[in-house]
């Protein structure tokens, strides 16, 4: 906004101001004049009223024709009074009713007041009957002045009210008036502060540093106004000389600009040059470009650029326009050159219309994954020769074991009490060694089938499959007193052969466990993700958090044999099917506070 606009509406603010400020006093005197002579006007009909009643006693008391002729003249001032204009504005402002026919009621009742001569003697004090009569009119005469002297006095009342909250008003109007010339006026200093005075300032700041030599300074005062419009010619004036005259300083920057540039670029061309990956550039007609020296020594001794071709794939032209008519603009391909492996990948560089080949030797990788694919092709091969041999060996082993039992029992039975007391214990450990290795080969074939029987995976109720191996631990829950309760089970993709394993084995170990009171176990499911945790939890005697790993290892047993039979191998058998099954296996413990197996089973 201009400057000269600002101005004018400022003036113009202020002259309404002031105007609308002098039709409201002069309102507002008007209105105390007119409640001035409305307050006259009250109080000069409440004196007359005044004087009425009082020369109504004096007439009452005296009864003298100059009394009469006062009361009158009197009275007729107060009728003159309710009878001019300004007491029909009064009437209709404030509603001071019927005070006219209240006056000549009063009136009236002097008239009849003055007929009555009541007679005077010791033998009638009270005047009879005439007294009586005088006695009522006058009381009816004072109480219609009182009336109408409450009327008019409760009016003055008012109005003084009015003439005063009136001033009130004024004095307010006056403050506020005095408040809004006082902004008026701070804004237009503040104005003139920061649209002329500072930005005169600044130009002329401007000036002096242009003066100065400074070419490149800018005045830079960006209003819209005339300050503005002056800035910005002196800006482009500025600007005109600045390109008239160009200093050698100028000259010799934009020199050293350049030379950096220079230098940037070449630093930046260094990268493929010295980059040992072997680097091509191809353009549009199937020509090498661009080419490092790694690309050459990647080639050997004696290596040409004729030679670089053979990183080139003979569909160059092909690829070039696959890559332009669809979004694929990354390819990677191995390419065999001079008896090494390369991984190319291969950029299309749309905005040069050109193929980039980054080609990495990975020979060596190759020949060690080559390696490491026979070694792990012969540990397979170990491992099942090993599985092998360890089933064989178990079942090999099974018919030698059941002789020697049989037969020591049978000795044991015939020649019990025939010979000492320390040959029938020798007998008694031959038969349980003879017991133990059955039952410790059972278990090792038990766990070698783990990894060799088929592994059919169905979806099946893990309720089912609880079922079955409850039903099969029937008498040893009966025999411990056991109880087991479980949660909602879901429906996994397993091998329920195996699963039953799995659960017979951890439930069996917990009441196997168990402490003085009877065995109480829970099994519980939750869904983690794109797997199910089975957790199943005892109040067994529980062991130490530090042997968690190790129970899972074959043979591993924290008790002795006399205290706990088994052989150390069931755990790891549970391990074993899990781990099939692509899930994990854990336990939680402590000593005196039962134990939690958790299993997955992955979704």
């Amino acid at each position: 906004m201009r400057i000269r606009t600002r101005v004018k509406i400022g003036g113009a603010l202020t002259i309404f101001v002031l105007l609308t400020y002098g039709a409201v006093i002069l309102y507002l005197d008007c209105t105390m004049s007119n409640l001035a002579q409305e307050v006259k006007e009250a109080n000069e009909i409440v004196n007359k009223i005044v004087i009425l009643r009082s020369l109504t006693q004096d007439f009452l008391l005296y009864r003298t024709e100059r009394a009469q002729e006062q009361w009158a003249a009197v009275y007729a001032e107060v009728l003159r009074l309710l009878s001019n204009p300004e007491y029909r504005v009064l009437k209709r402002e404030y509603d001071l009713g019927d005070a006219p026919q209240k006056l000549k009621v009063v009136g009236d009742t002097f008239s009849r007041l003055m007929t009555i001569q009541p007679p005077a003697g010791p033998d009638n004090p009270e005047g009879g009957p005439r007294g009586e009569l005088q006695n009522r009119l006058t009381t009816q005469l004072l109480l219609a002045t009182q009336d109408l002297l409450t009327r008019f006095i409760n009016l003055t009342e008012i109005v003084n009210g009015k003439l005063i909250a009136t001033q009130r008003l004024t004095s307010s109007l006056d403050i506020l008036a005095l408040l809004i010339l006082g902004i008026l006026m701070i804004s237009n200093t503040v104005f003139l502060q920061r649209s002329v005075v500072k930005p005169v300032l600044q130009l002329h700041e401007g000036a002096e540093i242009i003066g100065a030599g400074n070419l490149d300074h800018k005045v830079g005062i960006a209003s819209r106004d005339e300050i503005g419009q002056l800035s910005q010619a002196f800006d482009r004036m500025t600007a005109n000389l600045q390109q008239v005259t160009v200093s050698r300083d100028e000259l010799a920057r934009e020199i050293e600009v350049r030379k950096q540039a220079e230098e940037k670029t070449q630093h930046m061309a260094s990268f493929p040059a010295m980059n040992p990956v072997a680097i091509l550039e191809v353009d549009l007609e199937g020509r090498i470009t661009y080419h490092n020296q790694a690309a050459l020594r990647a080639l050997g001794k004696g290596a040409e650029a004729a030679d670089l071709r053979n990183f080139l794939p003979g569909d160059v032209k092909e690829l070039l326009a696959t890559a332009k008519q669809t979004r694929k603009k990354h390819f990677q391909r191995e390419v065999v050159v001079n008896d090494s492996v390369f991984l190319e990948s291969i950029y299309f560089a749309e905005q040069f219309n050109a193929l980039r080949f980054y080609a990495i030797d990975i020979t060596e990788r190759k020949q060690a994954e080559e390696k490491l694919k026979w070694t792990l092709e012969d540990l397979k091969r170990s491992n099942r020769d090993l599985e092998e041999f360890a089933y064989v060996s178990s079942h090999d082993l099974q018919e030698p074991l059941r002789k020697i039992a049989n037969f020591s029992e049978m000795l044991a039975k015939q020649y019990q009490g025939q010979l000492d007391e320390q040959a029938d214990r020798y007998f008694g450990y031959v038969t349980d060694g003879a017991k133990r290795m059955q039952a410790l080969i059972n278990d090792l074939l038990n766990y070698s089938r783990v990894g060799r029987a088929e592994f059919p995976l169905i979806a099946v109720p893990l309720d089912d499959i609880l079922k079955g191996t409850l039903n099969d631990l029937h008498a040893l829950f009966k025999e411990n007193h056991a109880k087991i309760s479980h949660g909602p089970l879901p429906t996994l993709k397993v091998n329920p052969y195996q699963t039953g394993q799995l659960l017979q084995n951890l439930i069996t170990n917990a009441i196997k466990f168990h402490g003085d009171q009877p065995p109480r176990i829970h099994l519980a499911a939750r869904q983690e993700g794109r797997e199910w945790v089975i957790s199943i939890r005892d109040n067994g005697i529980g062991f130490e958090p530090q042997y968690a790993e190790g129970i899972f290892k074959v043979f591993k047993r924290l008790h002795a044999k006399e205290q706990y039979p088994g052989t150390g191998i069931g755990l790891a058998i549970c391990k074993k099917i899990v781990e099939r099954h692509g899930g994990r296996i854990w336990a939680e413990s402590e000593p005196g506070h039962g134990a939690t197996f958790y299993f997955t089973i992955p979704t």
